[in-house]
Order: C-alpha cells, then sequence, then structure tokens
C-alpha cells in the first residue's frame, strides 16, 4: 500500500505471465503506444488520441532535441545539463496526452544524444574509425563520456519525478544510439582508434602479460613490445581474415581477441553504470528499468546490407562483421544474472517481417522468463500510411494489417511476452481503418491475456544459441547470418511446431522449461565441462538433439574433430578447406521418408574448415546416413546423420521409458536447415506436431494461433483434448477438442483460447 503519497510500480509474474501493478495493488493495461513523430506536436496529439479512442491508455513519451547539434534541454554540452524548454517537451507530451486521456500513464523513453559541443571538446573521447572519422557516439573506453551520459540519464529522470504527473510514470527506457551495439559496428567497422581506447587497450594488455616476452610468445609476433601496442585496425584485421579460415587456428587472431575481450568488460561497466544511476534516481519511487540491447537473436545481423547501406563496407567479398563480438555484447548470461533492469525493450526483426514469415525480437527473450524479467518488443510494423510504405514487409493492404499485426500479437501471448505499437519514422497507424481492423482487436486481447495463465508446451523446438561463439570466428558475420538468423526464418518459424529462443547458459537454470527437440546451431566450442552439461540437461530422456556442422570444433586452445568425435561416438576428421555446404537428404529411414525426394537444402556461403565423418567411420557404420554432402571434389560422404544412444529417441517405435542415456543425435554439415526436416526431427523425438502445413505455428498450452498466406482448409491439431475458445469471434468452439479445422482466406491469422472460461470475462 502507497504510504507517502507516491506510487511506484514493479513487474510480477502471475501464473506464468508478466504483469505490471502500482504499489496500490492496481494492474496496469499492457496495451500501449509510442510514438517517436514530434516534429508536428499536433498531428502527433491526434495520433496519440487515436489509440486512446482504441481504449490504450499508457504511452510513452520521449525528451527532444536539435537533429543538428543532438543538443537538448538535459544535456548541450560540456557541463551544461539544463537548457531552455523547447516546444514538444516532455511537459507539454504529458500536458496533452492527460487533456483527452484522464487515465493515462506513461513510459519515459530517452535515448544517447551527445551534443556536438561535447563532442567537439572531446574529441579523443568519440569512437573513430581508421580513417580518423570520429562519430558522434562515445568511445566504451571513455571514463568521461560514462560519467556525462549518467549525469544527462539523471536529469531526465529527476525532471520528471518532480511533475505533478509523476505518480503515472510507470517505467524508464534507455535507448542507445547503437541499441546495445556500437555506433561503428552497426556501420560496418570493427575497432575503435579513439584515443580513449587506444590508452585504455595499452592498459589493459599491461595488466593481463605484464612483459613483452608474455605478450610476444602469446600473439605469435617476436617484434610486439607493451610499449609500441595499438588497437588493431580493420585493415590489419582483414588481412588477417584473407589467411585463414572462418574458424582460425585460435592464435592466428590473439590481438584482436584481447581488443573483443576488453570491450566484453566495457560493455558491462557501460551497462552496468546507466542502470545504477537508474536505480539511484528512482529509489524513492521505484519504477520499472527498461534497456535496449542484448540482441543475441540476431546473431549474424548483417546490419548495414540489410538496409542497403554498403558505402561503408570494405570486405571485398561482402562478409560483414559480427557486430555483438566487436561491441563486447556477447556471452551475455552474466548480465541477465546480475539483475537491475525489469524490461529488455527492442524492435522485432527487421530482416523478414512480411506477412508469411514468422516475428520476433531482436532482443533475447525467452531468457528473460528465467529471470522474472519481460521482453517489451516493439511492434512497429510499417503500413501503407506514411513514408514508409515502399519498405521490406509493409502491409499495403487491410487483410495484411489484420494478419501481420495479428501475428505479431499472437507471438506475444503465446511466448509469454508483451509488445507495443510503435512509430519511429512515419506514422503507421495514422488511418480510423487500422484501428479497426486490426489495433482494437489486438488491445482487447493484449489486456485480457493478463489474465491467462501462461503454461509452456514441451512440444516445441528450442533454439539454443551460444553467445560467446563468435569469439571463435574470424570476426566476420556470414555463418550466424544463415546458421542462427536465417534458421529462425527459414526453418523454425515454418516447422508445424512453435519455437523458443535460450542461450547454452541458460540450460542449467533450474526453471529452464524441457523440450524434446533441441537445435544448437553454433556450439563451435566443446570441452568436459560443457559436454557433461548437455548430458545433464538435453542428451537425455528420449530428446532429439540437432548439431549445427562446426559443432566441437575447438576446445578454446585449438582446432580439432576431437569433440565431435566424443559427443557422436564417431570418429570425425577436419578438413582444412573451406566451402558452400548442402546436403540432399535421403528418404529411405522412416525419418526422413515423409520428406520429398532429393529434398536438398543448405547455402553458397562458402566456410570451413570442414568436420566430416571419417572414411573408417562411414565403412564401420554405428550411425545412419539421412543425407550425403555436396561440399567440394575430395570430399564423398554422409552430411546428415543420426545416431541413437541406448533406446533413442522417443519418436522411434522402441518401447520403453526413456532416462537419462537415451536419446539420439543429429548432426549436419550444412545450413540453415528445412522446415519439413525439422518437423520430422521432432516428430521422431516424440513431440505433437501442431501442424503438417509449413504455416507459421504458435502455441503454448494456453494460447495457439496459425499465421499463412496461403488459403485452404486447415487443421490445428492439439497436443490433448481441451476446450476451445477463438479469440476473433469470441466462440466457444467445443468443449474436448482434439483439432481446430478452419479455412484460410490468405493472408490470415486466427488465435485460440484453451481454457474452461470465457477468455474475455
Amino acid at each position: 500500500m502507497n504510504t507517502n503519497g507516491k506510487v511506484s510500480y514493479k513487474l510480477d509474474y502471475v501464473s506464468g505471465r508478466p504483469l505490471i501493478f502500482d504499489s496500490n495493488g492496481n494492474r496496469i493495461d499492457p496495451a500501449a503506444y509510442c510514438d517517436c513523430q514530434i516534429m508536428n506536436f499536433e498531428r502527433w496529439v491526434d495520433r496519440n488520441r487515436a489509440f486512446a479512442k482504441s481504449d490504450v491508455h499508457l504511452y510513452f513519451l520521449r525528451p527532444v532535441h536539435s537533429w543538428d547539434t543532438n543538443s537538448g534541454p538535459f544535456w548541450s554540452g560540456p557541463e551544461q545539463y539544463q537548457g531552455a524548454t523547447v516546444a514538444g517537451c516532455i511537459e507539454a507530451q504529458a500536458q496533452a496526452i492527460l487533456a483527452f486521456d484522464p487515465e493515462a500513464r506513461f513510459f519515459i523513453r530517452f535515448g544517447e544524444a551527445v551534443p556536438k559541443p561535447w563532442a567537439e571538446a572531446y574529441p579523443g573521447e568519440m569512437q573513430t574509425t581508421d580513417s580518423g572519422h570520429r562519430l558522434p557516439h562515445i568511445s566504451y573506453a571513455s571514463e568521461l563520456g560514462i560519467s556525462a551520459m549518467c549525469r544527462y540519464v539523471s536529469e531526465i529522470i529527476r525532471y520528471c519525478e518532480q511533475r505533478d504527473w509523476a505518480n503515472r510514470i510507470v517505467g524508464y527506457m534507455y535507448f542507445p544510439i547503437g541499441e546495445g551495439l556500437t555506433e561503428l559496428a552497426t556501420l560496418g567497422y570493427v575497432f575503435d582508434q579513439s584515443a580513449a581506447m587506444q590508452k585504455l587497450f595499452q592498459h589493459y594488455l599491461q595488466d593481463i602479460y605484464g612483459s613483452d616476452a608474455a605478450l610476444a610468445a602469446a600473439w605469435g609476433d617476436p617484434a610486439a613490445t607493451l610499449a609500441q601496442i595499438s588497437v588493431p585496425t580493420d585493415r590489419e584485421w582483414q588481412e588477417r581474415c584473407a589467411q585463414s579460415l572462418h574458424w582460425p587456428d585460435p592464435t592466428l587472431m590473439c590481438r584482436e581477441r584481447d581488443y573483443y575481450e576488453l570491450q566484453k568488460l566495457l560493455f558491462r561497466k557501460w551497462i552496468a553504470a546507466i542502470r545504477d544511476t537508474m536505480l539511484a534516481e528512482t529509489a524513492d519511487r521505484p519504477a520499472l528499468l527498461g534497456l535496449d540491447a542484448l540482441k543475441q537473436p540476431m546473431l549474424g545481423w548483417q546490419l548495414t546490407l540489410a538496409f542497403g547501406r554498403v558505402d561503408h563496407i570494405n570486405d571485398p567479398m561482402c562478409d560483414y562483421p559480427e557486430m555483438t563480438l566487436t561491441s563486447g555484447a556477447t556471452d551475455i548470461g552474466d548480465i541477465l544474472d546480475e539483475g537491475g533492469w525489469d524490461i529488455i525493450i527492442t524492435p522485432s526483426d527487421y530482416t523478414a517481417r512480411s506477412v508469411g514469415f514468422g516475428w520476433e525480437s531482436e532482443g533475447i527473450n525467452d531468457s528473460l522468463r528465467l529471470r522474472n524479467m519481460a521482453m517489451l518488443v516493439e511492434n512497429d510494423a510499417r503500413t501503407w500510411i506514411g513514408a514508409e510504405s515502399e519498405t521490406l514487409g509493409a502491409f499495403l493492404t487491410p487483410a495484411e494489417v489484420r494478419a501481420g499485426l495479428l501475428r505479431n500479437t499472437a507471438w506475444a501471448v503465446t511466448r509469454g511476452h508483451l509488445h507495443y505499437w510503435t512509430v519511429i519514422g512515419s506514422w503507421y497507424f495514422d488511418d480510423p481503418k487500422i484501428h479497426e481492423v486490426a489495433i482494437r482487436t489486438e488491445r482487447r486481447i493484449v489486456n485480457a491475456a493478463a489474465n491467462w495463465p501462461h503454461h509452456e508446451t514441451s512440444d516445441a523446438i528450442c533454439l539454443v544459441l551460444d553467445d560467446s561463439s563468435p569469439l571463435h570466428e574470424n570476426g566476420t558475420a556470414g555463418y550466424q547470418q544463415i546458421a542462427a538468423l536465417w534458421q529462425r526464418h527459414l526453418g523454425l518459424a515454418h516447422c508445424g511446431l512453435p519455437y523458443r529462443v535460450y542461450l547454452l547458459s541458460d540450460l542449467d537454470h533450474p526453471d529452464m522449461p524441457r523440450y524434446k527437440t533441441y537445435l544448437f546451431p553454433n556450439l563451435f566450442e566443446l570441452n568436459s565441462e560443457r559436454l557433461a552439461m548437455l548430458r545433464r540437461t538435453v542428451l537425455r530422456d528420449g530428446n532429439v538433439v540437432i548439431f549445427g556442422p562446426a559443432t566441437g570444433i575447438t576446445d578454446g586452445h585449438k582446432l580439432s574433430a576431437e569433440w565431435l568425435s566424443t559427443l557422436t561416438e564417431t570418429e570425425f576428421e577436419l578438413i582444412n578447406k573451406q566451402a558452400p555446404r548442402r546436403v540432399m537428404v535421403h528418404g529411405n529411414h522412416p525419418l526422413t521418408a515423409p520428406l520429398p525426394a532429393a529434398l536438398t537444402y543448405g547455402d553458397s556461403f562458402s566456410y570451413g574448415p570442414i568436420l566430416i565423418p571419417t572414411r573408417q567411420a562411414v565403412n564401420q557404420g554405428g550411425f545412419t546416413t539421412l543425407g550425403s554432402a555436396a561440399t567440394f571434389w575430395e570430399i564423398n560422404k554422409p552430411g546428415l546423420i543420426l545416431k541413437e544412444f541406448g533406446l533413442g529417441a522417443a519418436g522411434n517405435g522402441n518401447n520403453g521409458q526413456r532416462g537419462d542415456a537415451d536419446y539420439a543425435i543429429v548432426w549436419s554439415v550444412a545450413v540453415p536447415l528445412p522446415a519439413n526436416l525439422l518437423r520430422e526431427c521432432a516428430r521422431w523425438a516424440g513431440s505433437h506436431i501442431w501442424c503438417e502445413e509449413d504455416d507459421v505455428i504458435m502455441a503454448s498450452e494456453t494460447v495457439a494461433a496459425i499465421h499463412s498466406v496461403k488459403s485452404g482448409p486447415r487443421k490445428l491439431l492439439l497436443p490433448s483434448a481441451r476446450p476451445v475458445w477463438d479469440l476473433l469471434s469470441g466462440e466457444k468452439l467445443g468443449n474436448s477438442l482434439t483439432a481446430i479445422e478452419i479455412d484460410v482466406t490468405a493472408p490470415e491469422t486466427r488465435l485460440f483460447y484453451f481454457g474452461e472460461t470465457d477468455p474475455f470475462n
């Protein structure tokens, strides 16, 4: 109960769902709207008013600043943190919304706008390219910059906490310029050449090596000395890449690896400093704290290429630096465990947003549920309204808007996450028709879902990402692009089951859900400790565990086939060549028999070294060949194998209770795996298949949805008999259904609730 007149807010999980409560015990409806287009203030007010008419009462406010100078009322230059009030300021935004919505509550959204006068006063503190070009983003190495940024954050929160509407502020959301990535990385650069970073890198190496001899030995460079060392350059890195395969000998890039390890420390220091500032400024009236960062599902994202901006790309092969690696945003389990943040708030994946694709947040999401944190994802879908109708995936008809936005809502309610409508670069929802066909239906479902329990299903494929894995690559993103990012889009989203995304470091968490099918696309490092963890957590209980082509290629010290051989109990060899990878699937085994004849998958991206079973292992058998490798001339081996242990997979037809020695491994020399192959692997694991088509299926044990761009009859199969409600019509379809039969008029999304009582009452 509130006793000091101040209303605070907290995030709490109730029946498996993240909910927001105030200190008076009121639950806050999660449906929310954020409009970043404040230049025309009257239009901004009108767009917010339209959402109030659609019964949305949670809004985002944000500081404004000059786009020419980056100066604003909370930071305008060196030691200048108070400025004149400007049109469209936070106060004006709040008062305008309260005038038409007395029930309004607010999130405060603010980003890093480094004033040009500050950057000009401290040029050595700004991120800098090889050519000396300085970017408008402070170097992670800058103590002065961290201090200034924290002061800026303090000024914003203090100002807001002094308003007479402060009790309506639900939380503060911090949006770094690079959204958890360095500005350098998002432009295709790797190494920060700022004076601040040069100085800190030298001190860091002195601390870890202590002598010239130790440095020279580690780097394999007799000429290396601590007194003369400098940050690697992008050109030097590219030259080393040209001399290596995708997974280089660990001794080849020690200099670069030392830089990446330093960035991990600095990234954590920066995030912790902002977090601690926000905690201190909200100590008297606690509110939710959010961060736009930790984009592990986007491993391999070639951002500049994806947006058609190639002017910064220097690599002649058009491969792209792996952005999380050079930004220090890897192996983030410790950041999540440390706490302090309530919410990770990110856009959705920009790579494939069209109707027919799945939908996923850029930021890590399912891992948050293990720590009682929440994902709040921007539902910033472009439409025919505004200036971005020609952008990838923009919805151009009312039918596309309804199908696409309901897909996005289905993702949130089936995964136990939150989303909010967002306008970033235009005004996507500024049409009464969009509110009529989609927004009001979404709002009804989102708010009602707060009353529904979220029960996880084991009948989903668990994608397990090793977000420390980029350290073992040559610094480029090409493999992760196809193995992690496009594996989601092309395979997992269409396999007839829902999927989840977790980190390797989550597997030992006591609250980690248990699934029947697991996919490890980037488990490059294996050792005794990691193998023991796999045996404790996934290599058991009749599970099918799918491993990618470079599984176990290193123990962190050397490249070899030793650990993949140990994992599979099959002898592999390592071939020091690289090649594009494809697999032709054979249909003479029950697992692959349902697949089309001569199904072939893979990609034209070339990577190596290549792990492949030895000729002796092939001749001896002991595994089942499911497909043949098509890599380069000198390899004529299996490219897709199945190896059963003990009683094997739960769905293989063998009788008997599965235990800790019973499981199956599927290994592939190529990625991404197609949807229908993943479906059959899951069936082999005993997983329930929700749909035999390649539509997008989103499901828990409480809610299920189907999203399709193909018209015709569909059958959504349920794991057990249950009462079913249609969430669009509100009609109860039956009390004990094992299947839902519908006719799809594409594009369309249908959602269903499983429970005895009316989901809206």
